[in-house]
């Protein structure tokens, strides 16, 4: 159960360029819950936030799936929206583990207010530390709004390309994410939690 909670993998919601995804995946049908709640810092623009719950399977050993549902609020207003992707393993040695992530939400309601759809992209590298130990990653990733881009509320007009650095804590069944993303058009900051089963 040990190595499953340090496998879990999770992600914020797209719009905000989080990823809160190791490069190790769960393994074959192994399973979790993730949430997450994050800050996004627009430059000439606004802070929103954004918040995501997930349900999330291992349908091989190198390969996770997720879908689930997003919230997101700005300027006081709220959009929800729902999501779906997987994680990748591509390669693993003893010093590190390199996925290619990607994920493409949808919005439920304000849809004029939103493109129709966002795609999220990311390569990420981790190290683990010990057996059972906490996990750094970093990578690079791209968030892309698809159709009716310009001049929306909830998501950007232009790609957007963002450097995350983050840690995943294990503890028990628990796997903890807390995650910066540097970008020069989008900052953003989370706070990340997966339980497996």
């Amino acid at each position: 159960m040990f190595k499953l909670t340090l496998t879990i993998t999770g992600l914020a919601m797209l719009a905000n360029a989080q990823t809160m995804v190791t490069g190790d995946t769960m393994g074959k049908d192994k399973m979790a819950v993730f949430v997450s709640f994050n800050a996004l810092a627009v430059k000439d623009f606004t802070v929103l936030t954004a918040s995501t719950l997930q349900y999330w399977r291992g349908l091989t050993n190198r390969i996770d799936a997720f879908a689930g549902v997003t919230e997101t609020t700005a300027l006081g207003q709220q959009q929800t929206g729902v999501t779906a992707g997987a994680n990748i393993n591509l390669a693993k040695t003893k010093w590190a583990s390199v996925a290619a992530f990607n994920t493409l939400s949808t919005p439920l309601n304000r849809r004029q207010d939103a493109s129709a759809a966002t795609w999220f992209a990311a390569g990420i590298i981790s190290h683990t530390f010990g057996k059972g130990g906490p996990s750094v990653y970093s990578g690079f990733s791209a968030t892309v709004p698809v159709g009716h881009t310009q001049g929306k509320l909830f998501t950007p007009a232009l790609a957007l390309y963002n450097v995350p650095v983050g840690l995943a804590i294990p503890k028990g069944k628990w796997l903890l994410f807390v995650e910066y993303d540097f970008g020069r058009t989008l900052q953003t900051g989370g706070l990340g939690a997966a339980y497996g089963f």
